[in-house]
């Protein structure tokens, strides 16, 4: 794989995750509360507040905003794949910093998932809670990542020295 495929297809990824992230937010979220409110789900929720069922969506986009910011960073960071200065102490610090804020988000989504298990208003709790899972296998994934390039940034310093 060239480092020009290698590029078009992280970058085609990053897209397809946000189109995915995009869907997500635009449909799933309300229209599943809207599907609750109706009853068509079977969902002992059907009594729920139209200001509790946008309460609901508002946090779940509220909590999607820092996906896409890590995306934004996963896009800059794809830049140096094409000019083969991916192993820099700088793209381990982007790295770094996309594996905190998942974690951070990830903390947040867990607590208001539970606030709303606790308060009867989540149905859908064991997804997200399987969508905690994933994220945080995710954010240890990007800290293992970000501490190897920066050591591979660490030995190119070194031979690029001593060439």
């Amino acid at each position: 794989m060239t480092t020009k495929s290698l590029f078009f297809w992280v970058r085609f990824s990053i897209v397809v995750i946000a189109l995915c992230g995009l869907t997500v937010c635009v449909l799933w979220y309300p229209y599943s509360f809207s599907l609750i409110k109706i009853s068509l789900l079977g969902s002992n929720l059907s009594e729920l507040t139209t200001a509790q069922s946008w309460g609901l969506v508002s946090f779940y986009w509220a909590a999607s905003i820092p996906c896409f910011a890590i995306l934004i960073i996963a896009w800059k960071i794809s830049a140096y794949i094409k000019t083969e200065r991916l192993f820099t102490s700088e793209v381990a610090k982007k790295i770094k910093l996309c594996a905190l804020i998942l974690l951070i988000d990830l903390g947040v989504f867990f607590i208001g998932n539970i606030i709303f298990l606790i308060l009867g208003i989540n149905d859908f709790a064991i997804i997200y809670f399987f969508l905690i899972i994933g994220g945080l296998v995710l954010s240890i994934f990007l800290s293992v990542l970000s501490y190897y390039i920066a050591k591979a940034a660490e030995f190119q310093e070194i031979s690029d020295g001593t060439v």
